[in-house]
């Protein structure tokens, strides 16, 4: 797992890779079994949405922190053969998206 961090955008990311079973085998599976493990954790405030990352076939959906309200994720996700690549980038005092567009680069 690799952690990213931003003290002027009050943001970090955490990137994770896993293998994973062949009945994870597609995005769909693999988006509900996730979110059902974090649902005790966080929020989602929208369904998964199609994206493409990186010429792969990926979904992304958004949450809110249960302890902290003020906590806002974005969670994508692909699998590419085996393994499963997810990230989650949490934004804090704003929306993930408002975050990025915040950025000076």
């Amino acid at each position: 797992m690799n952690l990213f961090r931003s003290d002027f955008l009050l943001s970090e990311g955490v990137l994770g890779i896993e293998e994973v079973e062949f009945y994870f085998s597609d995005n769909d599976t693999y988006a509900a079994a996730l979110q059902d493990s974090l649902s005790d954790s966080f929020n989602f405030y929208t369904g998964w949405s199609n994206v493409v990352v990186g010429n792969k076939a990926s979904k992304r959906a958004f949450a809110t922190s249960r302890e902290d309200p003020n906590v806002d994720v974005q969670i994508t996700i692909a699998i590419h053969g085996t393994y499963a690549w997810r990230t989650l980038v949490f934004s804090r005092g704003r929306k993930v998206m408002e975050a990025k567009k915040a950025y000076p680069g």
